[in-house]
């Protein structure tokens, strides 16, 4: 039966799609339960986000859906690329009541509630004729990416010489000029266009602070996009995305936490595994030296609320993993925190050494590291971060506190 036949209906709720239209993903990977029918080879997928409050839903995009193998005990992993969006409302719920016969309408009103759902052909032909009566280009640029043309000898042949002279100017570098991760991209695009695909550290960045595990985000306690507020009991936390701002200048992190009730920050530098390490590079080295510099302003603990395991346990690097980057999942991204003081250590002692010579952190080398789990339990419990910051520092970096604590 020809994949195109067949359609493959995911449901996204409301906080999943904002998230992927606003980093404008055109790939991203989901979960789905182990007994979901998975379209190994390939399906046209309907991209639907359904508020469970209203009991609304509207198609917001279409893409090529595949398996991309065993997730967790309980789940799988659907890989979607191609994801083209589709503006308006002209197929939402009312609209395709409209169009559609009542069993049909019946069809995908089920498939949506149920969230990930592979339709048999006769179900999938009058979804797709709606499709190509109200989104003929669409469609046919997710059946062209489900069963792309194979490369022809002219186009073997451009990326060939595109190929070597990207070597040569790696080599010329004395970069690495092998390119593992390259696959062949569409026969009309360049040979530069195939190491397109995982993540870059912003995206990984904007994952982690829109996600406080075990915590609710107060929806409405900050105006700012770039600061997310969550609680948990007691206590409150304040996440500030620090990339590419003066904060990240300064201070040399990404993700900046602030605990309010023992009035502690914890700052996160991340940064990408690429086969499962990352270069430390000259950029990384001054980030540290920008990040020790915070770590050693604290002074003695005077209350019992001021205390923290250790001096120094304010500034984290997290090594994060891009393979299994998922955007629908409430979850943070997979890694390795990394306190400061135990990175010095791994560079200083040559663990760090790579094979090459030159510093690398990776799961070969590091060894012992905070998961996840770990990371958020010791900073909501307010273990980790710094401890009482002097008052001329305070003074001086206002600028950081009052973007930080302006909701708190």
């Amino acid at each position: 039966m020809p994949a195109h036949d067949r359609l493959f209906i995911l449901t996204l709720e409301p906080r999943e799609a904002r998230h992927i239209g606003m980093l404008r993903l055109d790939r991203f990977d989901a979960q789905v339960l182990q007994e979901t029918d998975s379209p190994a080879l390939g399906r046209v997928a309907l991209v639907v986000t359904s508020d469970a409050t209203t009991a609304r839903w509207r198609v917001i995009g279409l893409a090529v859906a595949e398996s991309a193998g065993r997730g967790s005990t309980f789940h799988r992993r659907l890989r979607v690329r191609g994801l083209r969006l589709i503006s308006g409302e002209r197929l939402n719920d009312i609209s395709l009541r409209q169009q559609l016969q009542a069993g049909a309408y019946d069809v995908i009103t089920t498939a949506v509630r149920d969230r990930a759902v592979e339709l048999t052909e006769a179900r999938s032909r009058p979804i797709l004729n709606v499709l190509r009566r109200f989104e003929p280009e669409v469609l046919d640029a997710v059946l062209a990416d489900l069963s792309p043309p194979l490369p022809d000898a002219a186009s073997i042949d451009r990326w060939q010489q595109e190929a070597d002279a990207v070597r040569l100017v790696l080599r010329a570098a004395a970069l690495d000029a092998e390119l593992p991760e390259w696959q062949a991209p569409p026969r009309d695009q360049p040979f530069l266009a195939g190491l397109v695909g995982e993540p870059h550290e912003a995206i990984l960045i904007d994952n982690d602070v829109r996600l406080m595990p075990g915590w609710q985000e107060l929806i409405g306690a900050s105006t700012r996009p770039d600061i997310h507020v969550f609680g948990n009991e007691h206590r409150r936390i304040e996440i500030l995305n620090a990339n590419a701002t003066r904060a990240e200048a300064h201070l040399g992190v990404d993700l900046i936490y602030h605990l309010a009730p023992v009035n502690g920050f914890v700052l996160v530098q991340y940064k990408k595994l690429v086969k499962d390490s990352s270069p430390v590079d000259d950029r990384f080295h001054r980030q540290l030296t920008r990040m020790r510099r915070i770590a050693n302003l604290g002074t003695t603990p005077q209350t019992s609320v001021d205390y923290r395991l250790g001096p120094n346990t304010s500034c984290f690097v997290k090594l994060a993993h891009t393979r299994e980057f998922d955007p629908t999942a409430d979850r943070m991204m997979r890694g390795m925190y990394l306190p400061l003081g135990f990175v010095d250590l791994l560079l200083a002692d040559g663990t760090a050494t790579g094979p090459h010579g030159g510093a690398v952190l990776g799961y070969d080398n590091v060894g012992r590291h905070l998961t996840n789990t770990q990371f958020t339990q010791l900073l909501g419990a307010g273990w980790i971060g710094t401890e009482p910051l002097p008052t001329c520092w305070t003074g001086r970096s206002r600028w950081v506190r009052r973007g930080v604590t302006s909701n708190g």
